[in-house]
């Protein structure tokens, strides 16, 4: 029996070792676990089941029968009642005698007959209350009694496949927690960089109506300032700069490189806002000819000479 033991603590010594069981390795861990056991209990049947479809259905996940792994089956738990809440409930189910004992012998037609299993001993793979699955042992031949070493055992080994799926449940919730952070932090990258554009618009909007004001309304307040009386036509001509106070417009002739003079972009300001040429002309206090020439040259300056574009379309266009 001494030999025995020494078996059992240098098997479970080797499992909690191997790299498939640190790595959690489910798969190949299930196949070192039943080997060992299949071994040092000398049982030619080891199998590992585990519970799927919310209790309906008993799948194994990796079987070994006289030194080869074998093709993984299924059973349906509610054929087999009594097997099934004799699982959840319990720590082990030692059947020394397979076919008779309450528990299992309702396996019997199905399953022991058909593989010449005369002893089981099933041991319970929980994840706290949970029960998961189970670690099944299955002797072919003579009946046999279960040692305690041997329930110990299997318990022991059951207990190392539920600590396994546990670190499996672990790795995983870690993996998904980085990727889940890696989403945030881009996420967040992304949102640094949305406000810091908004930040800029907001900088560039506010530098636009500076520039807006000192370009075109603080010379208009200038003359009226120096005028003896007021003039209809410099109050028109405040009125159209206010309208484009917070515009693009201005930004956009400089941006292109226009070479536009202060007269010119004055006269495309008014056009943009809906003056005709006379109405130009009187707020300017210029004749029509001026405007029609300022006109002119506003249109090559902007390559439209030739081209049928509308120039009150085109301004327009500049705020876009």
């Amino acid at each position: 029996m001494k030999g025995k033991l020494k078996q059992q603590y240098e098997a479970i010594s080797e499992l909690t070792k191997s790299d498939a069981f640190n790595n959690a390795d489910i798969q190949k861990f299930s196949k070192m676990v039943v080997k060992k056991a299949s071994e040092i209990i000398d049982v030619k049947r080891a199998g590992i089941w585990f519970f799927e479809d919310n209790w309906k259905v008993l799948k194994s996940t990796c079987l070994y029968e006289k030194n080869k792994y074998l093709k993984n089956i299924s059973i349906n738990s509610s054929d087999y009642p009594n097997y099934t809440n004799a699982l959840k409930v319990k720590r082990s189910i030692v059947a020394n005698n397979a076919l008779t004992h309450k528990e299992t012998k309702e396996l019997g037609p199905d399953y022991l007959d058909r593989l010449g299993i005369s002893s089981m001993l099933d041991s319970g793979i929980r994840e706290g209350k949970s029960m998961l699955g189970v670690l099944c042992l299955e002797h072919i031949g003579q009946q046999r009694n279960w040692s305690i070493e041997e329930i110990s055992f299997a318990g022991v080994l059951s207990d190392l496949l539920s600590q396994a799926f546990i670190l499996k449940e672990i790795k995983e919730a870690k993996k998904e927690l980085l990727e889940n952070r890696k989403e945030l932090e881009e996420a967040n990258i992304t949102l640094k960089s949305i406000l810091q554009r908004f930040e800029n618009e907001k900088n560039s909007h506010n530098e636009n109506i500076a520039n807006n004001i000192e370009k075109n309304i603080l010379p208009i307040i200038n003359e009226m300032r120096n005028s003896k009386m007021q003039s209809p036509e410099l109050i028109k001509q405040l009125e159209v700069s206010i309208g484009n106070l917070s515009s693009n417009f201005y930004k956009k002739l400089a941006k292109f490189n226009m070479n536009l003079s202060p007269a010119e972009v004055k006269i495309c300001q008014m056009i943009k806002s809906g003056y005709q040429g006379k109405e130009i002309a009187e707020m300017l206090n210029v004749t029509f000819s001026t405007v029609e020439t300022h006109k002119k040259n506003i249109r090559k300056k902007l390559d439209l000479t030739g081209k049928t574009v509308n120039l009150k379309v085109y301004l327009n266009d500049l705020e876009v």
